[in-house]
């Protein structure tokens, strides 16, 4: 036992030489991840702490003590050693191979790996595993259960790196949320809104409701259909109209407009005495669109002015009855009489007389038929 402790111990020491040059060299190599880096040199340097203490107190009546610590340091430099090498592979070595990986798929292998160095461990300290996967069933299963909705963020963000359906520089949509996707994680998927505010939506959110990618799946590049309406007069025939907008943003060469799809113009409705027009264009940079629309309404305000076409004002009419008695009569009188000369045009009622027809139309109901 001696000497397997003495091995131990040079083999836990050889680990901490380790993981303090490899954390030096990814502060040095990664500065955008000192904090991971930091936060494992740190365990290192507690890990290598507890080892000393124990290599101290191995032969005194603390020997219990110390040897639980030695176990603890031992356990916590392969925690480590496991997140540094994580950093290395993940964010340095793959990057550099240009080989993309989602840091979704670097939570998991890390949870693994934690998960096979935790059995390692109880099995190194002569744990029955047999015995353990046994009798802990039941707590598996309560665990499970009460981490339920973690499991589903788990799995939706699996599902959805799987399937491809966001993907990180993609432009969506959620509810009222509009930014671009800049990570996916085991947990949430983070979105940044043009305000520049991060907002992290549950991945199990994502498999549950419907959201929008802008652009189309299959286009290579980004373009994006965006609606500029305008409200105009009737100075102009609605053709010549649409051809004044269509070319206004095509003759300005507008950055951000793409040429293919080419823009169109739509009379869209003629409404309370106005014709309403909608001028389409595609966007090749979703972070610029009130920018660009404001542009694009500003060469379509310009163009539409010097053909003389003006922006419309909503009229709006309404008639406002007083109802009396005397106007009640005179609907009633009116509608009697439509009700007689209907009768009069049937052949059926030809041989009554007119005070005949009169006391009929009195009795008659409003009874339509389709």
């Amino acid at each position: 036992m001696e000497l397997i402790t003495q091995s131990f111990r040079f083999e836990l020491r050889i680990a901490a030489v380790v993981g303090v040059l490899l954390a030096l060299f990814l502060l040095a190599m990664r500065p955008e991840d000192r904090a991971s880096t930091r936060n494992a040199l740190l365990l290192v340097l507690l890990c290598t702490i507890a080892e000393l203490f124990s290599s101290l107190y191995a032969d005194d009546a603390s020997s219990r003590v110390a040897r639980i610590a030695s176990f603890a340091a031992g356990f916590g430099m392969g925690i480590a050693l496991i997140r540094l090498a994580s950093i290395l592979v993940f964010r340095l070595l793959f990057p550099a191979m240009r080989f993309k990986v989602v840091n979704l798929v670097e939570d998991l292998v890390f949870a693994a790996l934690l998960l096979v160095w935790g059995f390692a461990w109880l099995s190194i300290v002569g744990v029955d595993l047999a015995s353990l996967v046994t009798t802990s069933a039941v707590i598996t299963g309560v665990i499970a259960f009460s981490m339920q909705d973690t499991l589903g963020n788990i799995l939706g963000g699996i599902v959805l790196q799987l399937e491809q359906s966001v993907k990180v520089k993609d432009w969506v949509q959620i509810d009222d949320i509009r930014g671009q996707v800049t990570d996916v994680r085991w947990r949430y998927t983070e979105i940044v809104t043009r305000n520049h505010e991060t907002v992290y939506v549950p991945n199990s959110y994502l498999m549950k409701n419907r959201f929008m990618v802008m652009g189309a799946r299959a286009d290579p590049g980004m373009r994006w259909r965006r609606w500029v309406w305008f409200n105009l007069d009737f100075s102009l025939p609605p053709l010549e109209v649409c051809e004044i907008l269509v070319r206004s943003i095509r003759d300005a060469e507008i950055d951000r407009v793409a040429h293919d799809p080419a823009p169109t113009a739509v009379l869209m409705d003629v409404t309370e005495g106005c014709a309403r027009y909608a001028l389409r264009y595609f966007l090749n940079d979703a972070r610029s669109d009130d920018p660009t629309d404001s542009i694009v309404r500003a060469h379509a305000l310009a163009a539409l002015e010097r053909a003389g076409v003006r922006l419309a004002v909503r009229r709006e009419e309404r008639t406002v009855l007083r109802e009396d008695e005397e106007r009640a009569a005179a609907k009633a009188k009116v509608e009697h009489e439509q009700r007689v000369r209907a009768l009069a045009s049937l052949p059926m009622f030809a041989p009554l007389s007119d005070e005949e027809k009169s006391e009929v139309a009195d009795h008659l109901i409003h009874a339509p038929f389709v």
